[in-house]
């Protein structure tokens, strides 16, 4: 199945608007080996509107005043579900996020919102590790990558799972660092709760490809716009099992 467009993947989704999926979250009840995680992609940024790589330190990149209107539009979608514990990568553009959706949160692990939220940063929820190669230009009239390094480029755009950065990741150990994270920090800590997992387009898509949709990752380049909203049911257990619930939906942008 073509899962590299959102019209493909929302047929795969049990809901197919924000309202059926709010709707659905507004008498739910969820036993402690369940739950609903909400994934939301940071909004616009430097790096993403000039189409650069990004930079592994955190302070490299940030939201873009475009990217905090969408912000401020996903809260006001996020405020009408039931969420009450936050995950987020520890990106600047991603504390940026989680400041305007869920202020005062910024500077611990972990931090309290409110009376029933708090939110978690966590590295296994930043992007690939590009080493020397973040801040690259990729885009088409500007191709810094594709120009410099021709071979690497090619692999990158067409053999994912053989490309390894100069000075950062392989895409395997990002993966297993982002799989294993997953597995091992975050959905442990959400069981039994309505939850949101703030972070990158990368990291979002090996999630949903490899936890939801168990598809080949070398096969897709799953969509994920901009402060868009996806969401899946994950149960855990002898037999664990998860399902789609809701795909880059972007009604609230």
């Amino acid at each position: 199945m073509d899962i590299n467009n959102t019209k493909s993947v929302n047929h795969l989704a049990k809901y197919k608007t924000y309202t059926g999926f709010r709707g659905h979250l507004r008498d739910i009840q969820l036993r402690d080996n369940e739950t609903i995680i909400i994934f939301a992609r940071h909004g616009k940024t430097i790096f993403t509107e000039s189409h650069k790589l990004p930079a592994w330190h955190p302070d490299a990149d940030r939201l873009t005043e475009k990217g905090k209107q969408q912000a401020e539009k996903l809260k006001a979608a996020l405020n009408l579900l039931p969420v009450t514990w936050i995950a987020s990568g520890d990106a600047r553009r991603l504390v940026e996020m989680v400041k305007i959706i869920a202020p005062p949160v910024y500077g611990q692990n972990p931090v309290w919102v409110s009376e029933n939220q708090y939110a978690l940063f966590y590295e296994c929820l930043r992007d690939i590790n590009y080493g020397s190669l973040g801040g690259l230009s990729y885009k088409e009239d500007n191709n810094e990558f594709e120009k410099n390094l021709p071979d690497l480029y090619r692999t990158w755009k067409n053999d994912r799972l053989n490309f390894s950065a100069p000075g950062g990741e392989s895409y395997s150990q990002f993966s297993s660092r982002v799989i294993e994270g997953f597995r091992r920090e975050i959905l442990p800590d959400s069981l039994g709760k309505i939850s949101l997992v703030l972070s990158h387009l990368s990291t979002i898509r090996e999630i949903l490809v490899r936890e939801v949709l168990d598809t080949d990752i070398s096969k897709t380049k799953l969509p994920s716009s901009e402060a868009g909203i996806t969401a899946a049911y994950f149960g855990v257990g002898k037999r664990s099992v998860s399902r789609l619930l809701l795909f880059n939906n972007t009604e609230h942008l």
